[in-house]
């Protein structure tokens, strides 16, 4: 297999990824009145300082509408809205442990929202928080509930409230994992998939969220997650992988299917460092995974097998304070398809994977690279996918409609995948229908272009003057994708 080209990469983030607006704008900082937040509308992050009540602590959740603009964001004790005034009806919506403050939470991934399928003015809030229990003759805090809140934005003059008889709605009642809270997108590109984990065991909890129910189902699976506090879950761009890695070394790589909802376990690796793991990302492609420690930035390839063998440290802490040491913590990809780490204490840095989809040092880690106007304390958004499409012709793809719905029952297909002299692509549409096929190499150039008639059902295409490598393919009809997906020749 050859190695990927920058453009091709790039090729894919256009295909795959659209322009996450709903993820331009991040509020983060510490203590005090003065804060900041970065600013990634014009493609690049511009941090800008401001003042407002809001202090955070590792919990940090925000949504932007469409265009960008910010809607509203929380600390996982209250939310404010685009004014940074307290959103309406919001007292108390996240209780227990940390109260109602300006302090903030202080969980990874304890609060997420999303918006309602269907309901394009409305979103909703998941949430938990610790609650006080005794155990082993001391006291303990585990959250007991997954919570949803619901915001309109067209309450309070366009600023956004709690609907009344919405706020904190159980949906879950056990004893759950303090935070790694994440979603995707349903492979009908409109409901969501929303994982939660049982604390002290290996039970996923996955909420069907759609327009007007939420549908909880449970699977035993991957390992019993015991050393909860300030590890990370995270789903790849496309939907189609998950992991989360615990403090205690142990990362779980699943795969997932958008469709059903179920996992399945693709790798469990223990990482080989006698250092504490705090924060997992995948690369836009899906490709490379990260993982942090305090000193340690870590690449493993998901296409390689085992994964764990392709183990890489691509950067060690370079021993900086600003004023406090600038360890690694928590990741996160930004709009810009860059990954941004926090410092795992309060410093007016944040470190960068430039090119997270190169293997290797060649993804070009930079300590320190973003100066902050303020100390940012520990705190990253959390935040997902916004702009996931639909599984063109999965079997859950019901909600498509026009030029789509060719693909809903009779799906594209390329068999043998791999292929080594030649490649049969599988179709079945309307007998009147052309559609084109186009195949792209690593560096996004195209190698092949056919047309699909619908009077056909298949079509024989030689491939032995193919490159070995990975290469992209596409169908479209007119200005219209139709779908797309990946093969391998060797």
């Amino acid at each position: 297999m050859t190695k990927l080209g920058i453009a091709f990469l790039l090729f894919i983030q256009a295909l795959f990824l659209s322009a996450q607006k709903r993820n331009s704008t991040w509020m983060i900082g510490g203590y005090g009145p003065n804060n900041m937040g970065i600013d990634f509308n014009s493609g690049v992050p511009d941090t800008f300082s401001l003042i407002r009540p809001m202090e955070f602590f590792i919990t940090n959740a925000g949504i932007c509408d469409t265009t960008g603009q910010l809607l509203f964001y929380s600390n996982g004790d209250y939310i404010a809205n685009r004014n940074h005034g307290r959103l309406l009806n919001t007292t108390f919506y996240n209780p227990t442990y940390t109260g109602d403050t300006t302090y903030g939470s202080n969980g990874v991934q304890t609060v997420l929202i999303l918006p309602r399928p269907l309901h394009p003015d409305q979103y909703r809030i998941f949430h938990v928080n610790g609650e006080s229990f005794t155990a082993h003759n001391q006291s303990e805090y585990q959250p007991f509930h997954l919570w949803t809140t619901l915001v309109d934005m067209n309450l309070d003059g366009g600023l956004g409230g709690v609907v009344a008889g919405e706020k904190t709605i159980p949906i879950i009642d056990d004893t759950l994992t303090w935070g790694r809270l994440t979603a995707c997108k349903h492979a009908n590109g409109r409901d969501w998939w929303v994982i939660m984990h049982r604390y002290y065991s290996d039970l996923y909890y996955k909420v069907l969220v759609t327009p007007d129910t939420m549908i909880v189902s449970q699977q035993n699976i991957g390992r019993l997650i015991t050393s909860d506090i300030d590890g990370m879950a995270c789903f790849d761009p496309s939907g189609e992988q998950y992991a989360m890695v615990s403090v205690n070394r142990e990362l779980d790589v699943l795969n997932f299917d958008r469709c059903t909802g179920e996992f399945s376990l693709k790798e469990s690796i223990t990482i080989p460092l006698n250092f504490a793991t705090y924060g997992c990302v995948f690369s836009s492609s899906g490709r490379y995974l990260y993982a942090t420690t305090n000193g340690h930035v870590l690449q493993y390839d998901t296409w390689s097998s085992p994964i764990s063998a392709s183990l890489d440290t691509v950067a060690l802490w370079d021993s900086t304070y600003s004023p406090l040491a600038t360890f690694f913590f928590m990741t996160h990809l930004a709009p810009d398809n860059k990954i941004y780490i926090t410092t795992a204490q309060g410093t007016d840095k944040l470190h960068v994977i430039n090119d997270p989809d190169v293997g290797g040092i060649g993804c070009n880690v930079v300590q320190n690279q973003v100066t902050l106007p303020s100390y940012n304390a520990l705190s990253l958004p959390n935040s997902v996918n916004y702009d996931l499409g639909p599984v063109i012709g999965s079997l859950c793809d019901s909600l498509s409609n026009g030029i789509n719905d060719l693909f809903v029952e009779h799906s594209i297909s390329i068999s043998p995948n791999p292929a080594t002299d030649f490649y049969w692509v599988n179709y079945d549409t309307r007998v009147s229908d052309v559609f084109l096929f186009e195949v792209f190499d690593v560096n996004g150039q195209l190698v092949e272009k056919r047309n699909l008639y619908g009077a056909f059902k298949s079509l024989r295409v030689d491939c032995s003057n193919y490159k070995s490598g990975v290469y992209l393919y596409r169908v479209s009809k007119g200005s219209q994708s139709i779908c797309n997906g990946r093969m391998v020749v060797n």
